[in-house]
């Protein structure tokens, strides 16, 4: 395949670091259109931004240099999003997916590993939860109903969308839908397009829809690493496609699943077959330890029921005036309670609920400051119990694991 571009970006971009979003951003770089001999004037067109720094170390001139020189289709902008002293934006040029492929884009992204870039806020190449990596996609036509439809099925299938790109939805990145009524959410790609036409002010949204000429998702994690962002490409520009094909009539919406947006690609299958392996793997890892701290919490139920066994003893048994029955009451509801939990969530949730009140009982508090025989010793007892026992990590959270 040959380049075939307008002008290249680098013409008019002096190599250095501009303002933020300074010549020509993302949204407005038509006459830089970067194609091959194989596509046409029709052919979608895709824009990135990728947030990147080198932590402590600093961006010589020599280095910006290298950059724009084996990838003449951008530009590099500072962001105040970006932390630290050395980052950068970049921001392509709109480019179809073959260009991609021939333009050096995948060099490029190597040299920046090579010397020590890094997504901005991620630690490793493609995990964390930091920055985004936003792709843009230019808008076809009936580009309202595609973008309702491709909306639904991202709340849909969100679970699985956010493993594949591999950032859940964030205060900068979050669900279209999440305000929607769930039977509108469903059902109703007209209520949906009519919720999103009158929402195209929310810049944070993951999908975008501020810009003039394309959608924005937001949701995929910044990366560097050439062969996950072209999966997110794919994912992004194969959903689109999908999509369009059911709003003009040439495929069926029963048939718009995940597997469907999944299958095409160079690169989005072989992360989908990755994924699979990892989620399996970890899957095991989180079964088995789900399984040893599910015993650990019946371990430590017999503890706590032998407590408030004792506890509740005493109470019933003592003649002191100055035990209020609403301690006694506490006491045999919080035994009730955990004797009779049928489930491991059940049981969770009414330890939580003694482990963060401010008090398990205020009339035993105060009984316990001013005496010292067993009522005392078994309500300190089941204070220090509630306060060392661990409950918050029975479960992990799988899709972070993941």
């Amino acid at each position: 395949m040959t380049l075939v571009y307008t002008r290249r970006l680098s013409d008019d971009v002096s190599h250095s670091i501009l303002g933020y979003h300074g010549v020509g951003y993302i949204t407005n770089m038509q006459p830089y259109i970067v194609r091959t001999d194989k596509d046409n004037e029709n052919t979608q067109t895709i824009g990135l931004e990728i947030e990147v720094s080198r932590g402590n170390k600093p961006i010589t001139q020599n280095m910006i240099d290298k950059i724009m020189e084996m990838f003449p289709y951008c530009q590099l902008s500072s962001d105040v999003s970006i932390p630290g002293a050395h980052t950068f934006e970049m921001q392509t040029a709109p480019m179809t997916y073959n260009a991609y492929l021939e333009s050096g884009f995948k060099e490029m992204l190597q040299y920046l590993r090579d010397h020590d870039f890094k997504a901005s806020a991620v630690t490793d190449f493609d995990t964390g939860r930091g920055c985004g990596g936003h792709i843009h996609i230019s808008k076809g036509d009936k580009w309202e109903d595609v973008v309702a439809l491709m909306a639904m099925f991202l709340d849909q299938n969100k679970e699985i969308v956010q493993i594949i790109c591999r950032r859940p939805f964030t205060d900068y990145a979050y669900n279209n839908l999440r305000d929607l009524h769930k039977s509108v959410k469903r059902y109703s790609l007209t209520g949906v397009k009519e919720y999103m036409m009158s929402h195209t002010y929310e810049h944070a949204a993951m999908l975008n829809l501020q810009h003039n000429k394309t959608i924005e998702f937001r949701l995929p994690i910044g990366t560097i690493n050439f062969d996950t962002k072209m999966a997110h490409i794919e994912f992004i520009t194969n959903l689109y496609k999908c999509c369009e094909d059911v709003i003009k009539g040439n495929a069926r919406i029963d048939r718009l699943t995940i597997n469907k947006v999944c299958q095409d690609g160079q690169y989005l299958p072989k992360l989908m077959r990755e994924l699979c392996i990892s989620c399996s793997k970890k899957l095991v890892v989180y079964d088995n330890e789900l399984k040893k701290r599910t015993k650990q919490l019946q371990a430590d139920k017999l503890k706590l029921v032998k407590i408030l066994s004792d506890l509740q003893y005493e109470l019933g048994t003592t003649c002191d005036n100055e035990i209020r029955q609403g301690s006694i009451n506490t006491i045999s509801n919080r035994f009730t309670e955990i004797t009779t939990a049928e489930t491991t969530e059940q049981l969770i949730i009414y330890i939580k609920r003694m482990k963060d009140a401010d008090t398990i009982s205020d009339g035993l508090e105060e009984y316990s400051r001013n005496h010292n025989n067993n009522i005392s010793k078994y309500y300190i007892q089941l204070k220090n119990y509630i306060n060392n026992v661990n409950v918050n990590d029975i479960y992990y959270d799988v899709i972070e694991e993941i």
